[in-house]
């Protein structure tokens, strides 16, 4: 329950500061409903006694309907006013984690329990059954409680007996539907990889890119049968959840006859004894129906407020990340500058065999270096070491004699223009992909477009402002081949004019001449700018002033293409493997 506690705490305190006037509705639609239900069931007494007296009072009927009239308009137009708060409240709540994603450290964001966790991250906000749910259910179950309130402060009057049976029974029911509710919610997250399973089936029946692998290899009937297999397991999921919901009901039912029974029973015998009237009675009927009705809502609004806690945790702790630190030292970008790494170890967390082990080498200004090597050996980690998208376990990366943890995050990034494995193009215009919202000319985006191999008329004959990238948003977007989307964010590096070009395995999607042409381009382009180039392929090697081979963790040989094909060694064994596929028209 503490968790619970501190969960409620939040999200009050979320809408104390999102939009106070929730709580003046929440007393709005407590007023107005404590007046109703108390009129409502007033209301057939009066009316009954003056028709037994024969003597209809209009004004104090008018004057009841009146008021009846104004509580329940104070009562609904409150719920208009609150209801639209809860998904105000959900959809803050969604823009945080959406900024969390995209803010918090690089190696918080990677962590395979933040990336497992991610459903249970986002159910709360994925629909309305969450926190838009949890303000909801807070605002119905104050009604309720007013309804509450009000018949057991009339039955009171009648025996204390009653009222203590309801309130003791009340009590025990909630706490069996927020246990059964609980139970739900544990299976559920123990079962959240059919959730997950069924959100990705559902996404690569509309992936273009799975298009193709679905009809060569006619995976129609496998997805199919995959799907059913789901959904059944789904269905028996459902079932149990069910059935673990239906016991309290089953209790709430047998009890709910039991109560009224004995109340009807009691009420006839006081009016058989001439010590209630027919008004009196009829009023009681209609305050057994309003209970019925209140506690039956009350519970259920109690279970939706006690449930998805475990969920809702998830949600604020992920929130409660702190983002990305930008203090540090500025850097100057006018001084010649080294980056070297001193005896670099580096694992994963929560791994325990070394990627890399006593790292050490040099990337100086004005330099090409290769990090060769087969794949699975690490390159791409040492990117995210240099880049400051992990710290190393032991040792230290440093830029000018400075540990480049040390610098100012923003201006350290400003070192780097990368292209990365995964390509990813946005569905956007081209300059904004060129761009990201930076001050780029047209001229410098048209001449790296030109750098990196494409041709204008690929690219709908240069109209950079009004291309859109993709069909993901605009239907009438952009697709670029495999190769030609190589070039494109190769061309968005070139366009950023950073002191620092990463290309990593920058032509895997480019034949053996293509990726000739791309490297000797490279070559005469950049002949003053730093590039490090980062291949399984050593195509790129001979255009290098360093090459350096990564091996079982450490740098197994460095130096020039010339030094290393001298020296006989791994280099010059996995240079001739290559060159003879090259030869004969094939690339590995």
């Amino acid at each position: 329950m503490q968790q619970v506690f501190h969960n409620f705490k939040v999200f009050m305190k979320q809408a104390w500061e999102i939009e106070r006037r929730y709580f003046l509705y929440l007393f709005l639609s407590f007023v107005g409903i404590v007046i109703f239900s108390y009129y409502t069931i007033q209301t057939p007494k009066i009316v009954l006694d003056m028709i037994e007296s024969s003597e209809i009072d209009i004004y104090k009927v008018l004057g009841i309907f009146m008021v009846l009239m104004v509580s329940a308009l104070l009562w609904s137009y409150s719920k208009v006013l609150y209801t639209p708060i809860g998904h105000k409240i959900r959809y803050r709540y969604l823009l945080q984690i959406s900024e969390q994603y995209i803010s918090i450290p690089y190696e918080k964001y990677d962590d395979p329990k933040i990336q497992s966790d991610v459903w249970k991250i986002m159910r709360p906000v994925s629909s309305i059954d969450g926190v838009q749910a949890f303000y909801t259910n807070i605002a119905l179950f104050v009604g309720n409680l007013g309804i509450f309130f009000v018949s057991i402060g009339i039955l009171l009057k009648i025996q204390w007996w009653i009222s203590a049976m309801i309130f003791i029974w009340f009590g025990f029911y909630t706490a069996l539907s927020i246990k059964a509710a609980n139970k739900v919610d544990e299976e559920t997250n123990k079962n959240i990889h059919l959730r997950r399973e069924e959100w990705y089936l559902d996404d690569i029946a509309v992936d273009v890119a799975y298009g193709k692998e679905i009809r060569v290899f006619q995976l129609q009937r496998w997805l199919e049968n995959k799907l059913i297999t789901l959904h059944d397991n789904l269905n028996i999921l459902t079932r149990k959840n069910e059935t673990t919901y239906i016991i309290p009901e089953i209790a709430n039912d047998i009890f709910q006859f039991i109560r009224d029974s004995l109340i009807y029973v009691f009420l006839i015998t006081l009016y058989f004894k001439k010590q209630i009237s027919i008004g009196e009675f009829t009023s009681y009927s209609v305050l057994i129906l309003q209970l019925n009705s209140a506690l039956m809502a009350g519970t259920e609004n109690i279970k939706q407020i006690l449930s998805k806690h475990d969920n809702y945790k998830k949600m604020i702790d992920f929130i409660n990340i702190p983002k990305q630190s930008n203090e540090g030292r500025p850097i100057d970008f006018n001084q010649k500058w080294t980056i070297e790494f001193n005896d670099v170890w580096f694992k994963y967390p929560e791994c325990e065999n070394w990627i890399y082990e006593n790292l050490n080498f040099t990337i100086e200004k004005g330099k090409k270096i290769a990090i060769v090597g087969l794949n699975g050996v690490g390159k791409t980690t040492l990117l995210k070491l240099l880049l400051r998208l992990y710290r190393p376990t032991k040792g230290t990366i440093t830029l000018n004699g400075i540990d480049i943890w040390e610098y100012k995050l923003d201006d350290y990034f400003e070192l780097f223009a990368p292209v990365f494995q995964e390509i990813n193009i946005f569905p956007f215009t081209i300059v904004e992909n060129m761009s990201f919202g930076r001050q780029v000319s047209k001229e410098s985006i048209l001449r790296a477009i030109e750098d990196s191999g494409l041709k204008t008329d690929e690219l709908n004959n240069g109209d950079l402002d009004s291309t859109y990238m993709t069909r993901y948003i605009h239907s009438d977007g952009l697709n670029l081949s495999g190769g030609q989307s190589q070039k494109f964010v190769t061309a968005r590096a070139f366009a950023s004019k950073r002191p620092i070009y990463i290309l990593d395995e920058p032509t895997s999607a480019l034949d053996a001449v293509a990726e000739y042409d791309f490297y000797y381009k490279i070559d005469e382009i950049m002949k003053e700018h730093t590039v490090l180039f980062v291949s399984h392929r050593l195509a790129s090697t001979q255009f290098c002033n360093e090459i350096v081979l990564i091996e079982n963790g450490t740098i197994a040989e460095k130096g020039t293409h010339k030094e290393l094909l001298d020296k006989s060694g791994r280099y010059s064994e996995l240079f001739k493997v290559q060159a003879k596929y090259y030869q004969s028209g094939e690339a590995i």
